[in-house]
């Protein structure tokens, strides 16, 4: 990923593309914990072949020494992923104006000045 790619947006978001941002935020707290939870699965796996099969064979104890750096591997991508990834959209986020009616939708508009809802 070169650059940022939420760059042409600076300046020009409303109330919707706070909200988008919002679920794309949750979306890559979701993703960087299942990287997470897979790393550690691997490393247990690992940690599994070593412990119960050390006497059974060679191959399954020297798959589990393999699993362990692989395990950590996928967390730490997953981890700095995340972090690349948040911090380019709360960069964008922070220079951007505060929300306000969407000028776009003459009804949002409207419910504004008046209190009322929309018909």
């Amino acid at each position: 990923m070169t650059g940022n790619p939420y760059e042409k947006f600076r300046g020009k978001l409303i109330l919707r593309d706070y909200l988008a941002a919002d679920r794309t935020l949750l979306a890559g707290e979701r993703t960087f914990l299942s990287y997470l939870r897979t790393g550690l699965g691997i490393m247990g796996l690992g940690v599994a072949f070593i412990k119960f099969f050390e006497d059974a064979s060679v191959l399954l104890p020297i798959l589990g020494w393999i699993c362990l750096p692989l395990g950590a591997a996928i967390s730490v991508f997953g981890a700095t992923r995340y972090v690349r990834v948040r911090r380019s959209i709360i960069c964008v986020l922070e220079e951007a104006p505060e929300p306000g009616p969407d000028a776009d939708d003459p009804d949002m508009s409207r419910t504004a000045e008046s209190g009322d809802p929309p018909e």
